[in-house]
Parts: structure tokens; sequence; C-alpha cells
């Protein structure tokens, strides 16, 4: 039979044709993760305009660990805390929170301590030093103070500089730092987790504790600026 021999001929003649087609797809999105990967390390952070795709489809926290998320939250919340205090006191012999209370303040805003010891550090200052870019810093007068406007078009600022102080600390450790290793207890719920390794899987990863895995736009999150942010993805910050 010829005919069932040219059938099968043509049968296997298509599935070799179907197999190297899905080869060649998987070498090209190898290939593409691989440039986007290398796109990534060579990231300008500030210079990102979507956080939430800096190169080839990766968000700029792709490698945030809990502990990361809970470091953003924190420098979020201190920025808060200083032009919230100013905001509300509106009195320029009171230009600030001192360091001395700083917990009170936090938990007055915040209904929670603010413990130095959760992150793995004895004073306020060390706290504020932890978090790094001196973006928060402390004035001679003791004053916590922030280089952050207390209105702004877009909170991306904030996952930025979480990147940034995550990639200057995984250089100190490579450089053999042991200090520079994050030391955050359970009480910040989110303790138990300082290793290495991706926080981010492409196709529906997980981007972090109670975090949306897109950083959309919305309000203003100082509530006063209006028409409200652009959200995450904004390019501004």
């Amino acid at each position: 039979d010829a005919e069932m021999d040219k059938k099968r001929e043509e049968e296997k003649a298509e599935l070799e044709k179907q197999r190297a087609e899905a080869e060649a797809a998987e070498e090209q999105e190898k290939s593409a993760a691989e440039e986007a990967e290398q796109e990534f390390l060579k990231l300008d952070i500030f210079g990102a305009d979507d956080v939430n795709d800096v190169a080839g489809g990766i968000p700029l926290f792709k490698e945030f660990q809990n502990e990361d998320w809970t470091l953003m939250q924190l420098v979020f919340e201190l920025n808060l805390l200083v032009h919230a205090f100013t905001h509300d006191v509106a009195d320029p012999e009171r230009p600030g929170v001192h360091v001395d209370h700083m917990n009170f303040y936090y938990k007055k805003y915040f209904g929670k301590d603010l413990r130095p010891k959760d992150f793995g550090v004895e004073t306020m200052k060390e706290l504020v030093d932890l978090i790094g870019s001196k973006v928060l810093y402390f004035t001679s007068n003791d004053v916590l103070a922030s280089q952050l406007d207390g209105e702004y078009e877009s909170p991306a600022i904030f996952p930025k500089l979480a990147e940034a102080a995550r990639r200057h600390r995984r250089l100190r450790l490579d450089l053999g730092e042991e200090g520079a290793a994050l030391k955050l207890s359970a009480a910040t719920g989110q303790g138990g987790n300082r290793g290495g390794g991706a926080g981010w899987q492409k196709g529906g990863g997980s981007y972090g504790p109670s975090t949306p895995q897109k950083f959309g736009k919305g309000a203003h999150p100082y509530g006063g600026k209006k028409g409200g942010g652009k959200g995450w993805g904004g390019r501004r910050g």
C-alpha cells in the first residue's frame, strides 16, 4: 500500500516539523529570558519608567524577599510619619518627630510599636541607617527628616529604594561583610526568610506577603493631592 506509506511519511514529516518549531520557540524564549535577565542586572533602577515591567516583563521587585517588602513598607511609613506630623502639628517650633519620640508617634499614626530590636538593631538611628540611601535621616537636632516630598506623582520611588538597598546589601554580603545580613524577627511579620532566591516567578509567581500582583493605578497614598497619584507604574520617582 503505497497510499498508506505516503500518508505515514506525511504524518512523520508533520511531526518533525512541529518538533522543530517547538524547539525553536523554546530556544527563542530561553534567549529572550537570558537577555531580559542581563537587562535587569544592568538596570538603571531610578530611571525605570514602570516598576511592573523593567525588562522583558520582569518586575523591578522580582528578587524581593519578605525582608525587602518589610523595609519598603517601613520607608513608606516613616516618610509618611514625617510629613503627616508636620502637616498635623503645623507649628514651626515643632519641625518634626524627635528620635526619642519616634515610637510614640509611630504607634499613634500606625497603631503598632516600632522596636529597633525587631529589625536586629538597638537604636532608632541604627534602624533608619538600616534603610540605606539616606532618604530618611536625622537633623542636627535629632529630628527625623525625609528627602522625599510630602506629595509625589508616583509611589514607585519606594520599590526603587528597596531594590537599590537590596543590591547594595547583596554586594556587601558577596564581599564577605556578614554584618550586612538583615536580622528581622518574627515580630515584624517577616522573620525567617533571609536567604537569596527570587520572590517572583514569570507566569504568576509570588510577589511578596499580602502584596498585590500588580501595582496598578490608585489614589494618592497621603490623600492630600487632588486627582490622586498615578500608581506604582508612573514615571516620576
